[in-house]
């Protein structure tokens, strides 16, 4: 982290911006905090066994001097504030009877002091500076966890400063409707306690559901009375899976592999990914993918028929099914008789390669011509995945490319498999992580490597940023291996589990590539960039999305 923070990136001028907002909104928090004269207080009541105590020496003790004698002790040692006047309580405990006195008691309120505002017109600031905490330290760890997937977007910088402007009035106004709502429509700002900082910061924190919450307070505030609404309403949330539209039927089903495919994976032995499709005809439902068929008899006992999934107030239980396509792997090396040597310069994306000094099984294909500017200058790369171009290091457990560990990262094209000696680049970036396999190497001379893509002609025109929309697209694969191959794309965000490790958000698409294609690049009909092949099972290839990887590594591909 404090690497990146340094670079004069984007995503490290952004993190150094917040960090500064924070760090600014703290002081200016503190400097009013305790400079101010006003004094901090908070309301308590008495609890339930406070009022009991009092009560029953009301009724027990008929000495009044008795009486307050008790009580006054009592309360001492409980260590009730000394803002408590005890004789103008007892004036009202000595006149009301013990039904009205316990009435009376539950709902007196005494002031003490507090590190916050937590009465008065000064708790508007503390709700305000700590939703701006909670959207600060949301931003910050949403901003890093995008940069560590290589995701981050600079243009939605204006929606974190819309965070910073609504979500201070959109937490005042649901705090506000929460009081009212739960006092009989009577608001009171004062009786939230430490509760009042903790919302505050929640609300800051998830200023996106804070917005839907405001939403369901619409709801209340705006309720119909006619009973046709109420039915409705009703009727809602009794819908069953299978009586919604196709459309609301894959929503759900994403959106519940999306938030429970981590608990899957730990949880069924042989699982390697999940997709949502049609077993039948209309008949939508996840598919669990496991390794081998002779696993499905076990894991379809783990695996129950239906998953129960609560999605906008409403309950479902969505249908599954368990399907065997083969153990999934990094698609590296195939004794079959490859299709893209390349044996001459200059060399296209698709073209086998591999380290020098590697075994000879670790060979992939070259992904792209890309480039970036360093020092004023434009520099050219080939891209590949990590475990191709680091393949000696993925093999230790390494996932950090260093060059200043190596003293091996020539690049050959064709593979050491395939005969090549011919050094073409030299490694000089690449990591390993949950959401990335990416690395490149610096090309020793620029021209032995051609933009055009082997098998498709021409060089790419643009990228796309897969989403639903996007599946069943038909699309376009270059390899080492299998050379031009046609897929379409099955499901624009998965994860796919190999050897224990999982990589998360890639794309499944259909059977395209064989061992021998790791980091072969993936276009769409009109030559836009998709992705590029990590891994593969028996009926499906799974992509790395290319703008993660150009993002991450700050680099830019050669368009025509």
């Amino acid at each position: 982290m404090m690497n990146f923070f340094g670079k004069k990136t984007e995503p490290g001028k952004w993190m150094r911006r917040y960090t500064i907002y924070l760090v600014l909104v703290t002081i200016a928090y503190l400097i009013v905090h305790f400079s101010s004269n006003i004094p901090k207080r908070q309301l308590v009541n008495f609890n339930q066994a406070e009022v009991d105590f009092i009560v029953a020496v009301k009724v027990d003790t008929t000495n009044k001097n008795a009486q307050k004698e008790i009580i006054q002790s009592y309360l001492f040692h409980t260590g009730y504030p000394k803002s408590l006047d005890f004789e103008e309580l007892w004036l009202i405990i000595e006149e009301l009877d013990s039904t009205e006195l316990r009435q009376f008691l539950t709902k007196y309120e005494i002031e003490e002091s507090s590190p916050f505002w937590l009465t008065g017109n000064m708790v508007f600031f503390e709700i305000i500076f700590w939703s701006w905490f909670g959207v600060l330290a949301s931003l910050l760890f949403h901003g890093t966890e995008a940069i560590r997937k290589g995701e981050f977007d600079i243009k939605e910088e204006s929606v974190h400063w819309a965070k910073l402007l609504y979500s201070p009035l959109v937490t005042i106004v649901l705090i506000l409707s929460l009081d009212a709502l739960s006092n009989n429509d009577h608001i009171s700002i004062d009786g939230f306690d430490y509760w009042l900082i903790v919302l505050s910061f929640v609300l800051g924190y998830y200023s996106r559901r804070a917005i839907d919450l405001l939403d369901r307070v619409k709801d209340i505030v705006f309720r119909s009375s006619s009973p046709k609404d109420t039915t409705n309403v009703s009727n809602h949330q009794l819908d069953n899976f299978q009586s919604l539209s196709i459309e609301e039927k894959k929503r759900i089903l994403r959106l519940c592999k999306t938030n429970l495919q981590k608990e899957w994976i730990g949880k069924y032995d042989g699982l390697h990914s999940v997709k949502v499709a049609e077993k039948n005809p209309s008949d939508w439902r996840l598919i669990f993918i496991v390794d081998e068929k002779k696993e499905l008899v076990d894991v379809q006992n783990l695996v129950p028929d239906f998953i129960p999934f609560t999605v906008d107030n409403n309950k479902y239980k969505l249908p599954t099914a368990v399907k065997g396509s083969g153990k999934a792997s990094n698609d590296v090396y195939n004794p079959n008789q490859p299709k893209t040597i390349c044996s001459q310069n200059p060399k296209k994306p698709g073209c086998s390669i591999s380290r020098l000094k590697t075994d000879l099984n670790d060979t992939g294909s070259i992904g792209l011509k890309v480039w970036r500017e360093v020092n004023g200058q434009k520099k050219y790369f080939l891209l590949s995945c990590y475990h191709v171009l680091c393949s000696i290091e993925f093999k230790q457990g390494i996932y950090d490319f260093d060059k200043s560990k190596e003293t091996n990262f020539d690049i050959i094209s064709p593979s050491k498999k395939d005969g090549g000696s011919q050094v073409l680049a030299k490694v000089s970036e690449g990591r390993y992580t949950d959401f990335l396999d990416a690395a490149i190497a610096e090309l020793i001379n620029p021209s032995d490597l051609e933009e055009n893509i082997s098998g498709v002609t021409s060089a790419p025109i643009g990228k796309i940023s897969v989403t639903t929309e996007h599946e069943e697209m038909y699309i376009i694969m270059s390899g080492r291996t299998s050379g031009k191959q046609y897929g379409e794309i099955i499901e624009y965000s998965t994860f796919v589990t190999i050897d224990g490790h999982t990589t998360y958000d890639v794309i499944m698409t259909s059977k395209m590539s064989k061992g021998g294609d790791s980091g072969a690049i993936v276009v769409d009909t009109l030559g836009r960039l998709v992705g590029m092949v990590k891994a593969g099972d028996n009926e499906h290839t799974y992509l790395i999305p290319i703008e993660r990887i150009l993002n991450y590594l700050n680099i830019n591909p050669c368009y025509v």
